[in-house]
């Protein structure tokens, strides 16, 4: 719900100084060396920048990382903070490793070929 507090409602409201207040609120609630991971869904690239920005200007380390960046439907972008000002974000996984297809409880489907031959 962050991506929310990107949009200004009326000239009164201000996205810069809603973020700042809840990235200063979550700043005041977390305890020294914690962490954490907020998932959001920027509209665009300069939302995802500004909320970044926010977090980093509350005194937050960390970034953004990105899951499914290829995939328009099930991207994923999560805002990784910390306390600690040494810490980095998460590297990404670059190996794709793929499962072979098994039906329920591990076990082959039973109607394969190998168990066609055994009847």
């Amino acid at each position: 719900a962050i991506q929310w507090l990107c949009y200004d409602n009326s000239s009164a409201q201000s996205a810069h100084r809603r973020l700042a207040r809840f990235f200063g609120s979550l700043y005041s609630c977390l305890k020294r060396d914690s962490r954490a991971a907020l998932q959001f869904y920027p509209q665009d690239d300069t939302q995802a920048t500004l909320i970044a920005t926010a977090a980093a200007k509350a005194g937050f380390a960390g970034g953004i990382v990105v899951d499914f960046p290829n995939s328009s439907k099930a991207r994923k972008h999560y805002l990784c903070l910390s306390m600690d000002r040494s810490y980095r974000k998460p590297e990404a996984k670059t190996d794709v490793v793929e499962r072979p297809l098994k039906g329920k409880k591990g076990r082959k489907p039973r109607k394969d070929p190998d168990w066609v031959l055994q009847k």
